[in-house]
């Protein structure tokens, strides 16, 4: 009997027609079935991507929102005339980085935005510096009086505005330290709680921070959805900022 080899069906002759290469009657050149099946699928798969960037991003700008809508209606509640200065320039911080950063998430949507692009938005460049305004102006409500606290607040956030300003005007794109930067800016900040010995209101913002943090490094495994759940994590840690600075 014929060994397996002799059974396997010889592959039929090769010639080629038009520039393709064909054997056994199917061709494998630029036009072929399967290139053309294979097209199809990376067209489709590309536009799932986007949609998929789409949903994610308005759904981190909605999210980027809440708090601002939060520091409202703390607003509200105390009455216009009688919230303090120091609330009035927080809630104004929280306000220009929330514009700041919906802008860059809506921009990051509607233009399919993928991760390497971002870095060089002009949008997220403003989003970085809008949060540096926001832990000085924090840092500053939490200990008003402390001269040398705030002097080196404004030093350090200045200096990491600068140099993402500049960046942009190079032409070269952020990267991952902007964030470790601004975390050093939150540690520096929340410092100012536990100067003053408000371990309350310090235990939860960094609690904040930590649950928001374990969404906003695991965003990407979930699809893109963790970075709007970090956001709502910047609920909680307002409150903490709010609640700590009525006490300095």
């Amino acid at each position: 009997p014929p060994s397996p080899k002799q059974r396997r069906k010889p592959a039929g002759p090769s010639r080629r027609e038009g520039g393709q290469k064909i054997i056994d009657g199917q061709g494998e050149g630029v036009g072929s079935p399967r290139k053309a099946r294979l097209s199809t699928q990376q067209q489709q798969h590309s536009v799932a991507s986007r949609d998929k960037v789409f949903i994610t991003e308005v759904f981190s700008a909605a999210t980027m929102a809440v708090p601002s809508i939060f520091v409202a209606a703390e607003l509200l509640g105390l009455g216009y005339s009688a919230a303090s200065f120091r609330l009035w320039a927080t809630s104004a911080a929280t306000w220009a980085h929330c514009a700041a950063s919906v802008a860059y998430h809506l921009d990051n949507a509607f233009r399919g935005s993928l991760d390497h692009e971002r870095l060089s938005s002009p949008f997220r460049t403003a989003d970085f510096c809008f949060m540096h305004l926001c832990t000085f102006t924090y840092g500053w409500a939490l200990a008003p009086r402390t001269l040398l606290f705030n002097l080196v607040a404004l030093l350090i956030n200045s200096s990491c505005v600068l140099a993402l300003l500049w960046r942009l005007h190079l032409g070269q794109p952020g990267s991952k330290s902007d964030a470790h930067r601004v975390v050093g800016c939150i540690v520096y900040f929340t410092s100012a709680m536990l100067h003053r010995g408000d371990m309350t209101n310090y235990a939860r913002i960094m609690l904040s921070y930590f649950v928001g943090g374990i969404f906003f490094v695991a965003s990407p495994k979930l699809g893109g959805w963790g970075h709007g759940i970090f956001h709502l994590m910047l609920v909680p840690a307002t409150y903490s900022v709010l609640r700590s600075m009525a006490d300095a």
